[in-house]
């Protein structure tokens, strides 16, 4: 928590020293952030949307990276597992309102894992601030070993540098209320298999999830605040990526608060969750939920343009990376 505290400062100075010149006022929307575990990132699990559709002919052009840390080693008596690396996830996206209260969009990510080059920084911040190593000190650094046996047979392993373009995601959206103070939409996501399940690219599944975006907005002056929330379910197939054991149906929840300034300005918490996606393990990184905790914000760039900034940490230990280092650039036209 102290250094995700920490972090956090770092972003709220670099948003203050960053302040534009002729960019529009900034809409509240809730970052865009999803478990992005070696695992769960490849599950369809949507970020939660914006409670607000675009507008008829309104477009929305994005390009982001996720870096994930994973650290995390656990077994019992029939199981054992090793998540150690960093995996990037870039994704590209576009967004276009289609008639009134109606929006579609697509969006492609490319997955990257290797043992990349954060291990010395994050134990040293571990040091700094008296955290506990849970291991990462003892272990090889800048190691790529994702791995998970179970009952004697080994289900995946990946310990060499790999990549490749992910599953491909399409999404809808329909707007049920909208005033200035209040907004609800229903949002549908379909994730379609491109990936590659061998390459951890990708889960081998068709993922839909279903789910409501709401938000409350409330004006003092010139400052702005909002409350973003959003309930659903993740419905999937076996797939690729242990089949035997993944969850049909699952829980998401997300939470969410802003506050806004300066017009260019948003500081943000946010809060994801989802039950287990998979079952018959006794391991917390297969078979327990996840809940994360974000903290950054949004910066006006210039017109109808902010950069996405934000800083991840795991409160449920092992269920999502140790930290996850998210930006996008979002344009509006």
């Amino acid at each position: 928590m102290q250094r995700l505290i920490f972090l956090g400062l770092h972003i709220f100075l670099l948003l203050l020293l960053c302040s534009p010149v002729g960019a529009d006022e900034l809409s509240l929307v809730p970052l865009q952030l999803a478990n992005q575990s070696p695992l769960a990132a490849l599950c369809g699990i949507p970020a939660l949307g914006s409670a607000r559709v675009l507008a008829p002919q309104q477009s929305e052009l994005s390009a982001g990276l996720d870096i994930a840390s994973n650290y995390t080693i656990n077994s019992n008596s029939r199981e054992s597992l090793l998540f150690d690396g960093e995996s990037y996830y870039w994704r590209v996206g576009y967004s276009r309102g289609v008639v009134d209260n109606w929006d579609a969009g697509v969006s492609l990510h490319y997955v990257d894992h290797h043992g990349g080059g954060l291990d010395s920084f994050i134990e040293s911040w571990h040091n700094l601030f008296g955290l506990p190593q849970g291991g990462r000190d003892t272990a090889e650094q800048n190691r790529l070993d994702y791995n998970y046996v179970s009952d004697g047979g080994t289900q995946f392993d990946l310990a060499s540098p790999t990549g490749g373009v992910g599953d491909l995601r399409l999404f809808l959206g329909r707007q049920l209320v909208s005033t200035p103070a209040r907004a609800l939409a229903l949002r549908f996501s379909l994730e379609l298999p491109t990936g590659n399940s061998k390459r951890l690219t990708g889960s081998g599944s068709w993922d839909a999830a279903l789910w409501l975006s709401g938000e409350e907005v409330w004006t003092e002056t010139v400052q702005r605040y909002a409350l973003f929330w959003g309930v659903g379910l993740l419905g999937s197939d076996a797939g690729e990526l242990l089949p035997d054991q993944r969850r049909k149906l699952v829980g998401l929840a997300h939470l969410g608060g802003a506050w806004s300034p300066y017009s260019w300005l948003i500081l943000q918490l946010q809060l994801d969750t989802h039950s287990s996606l998979f079952q018959d393990s006794t391991l917390a990184e297969i078979n327990q939920r996840s809940v994360q905790l974000g903290m950054g914000g949004q910066l006006a760039l210039w017109r109808q343009a902010r950069l996405e900034l934000a800083v991840v940490e795991d409160l449920i230990v092992g269920t999502a990376p140790d930290v996850v280092f998210h930006a996008a650039v979002l344009q509006r036209f």
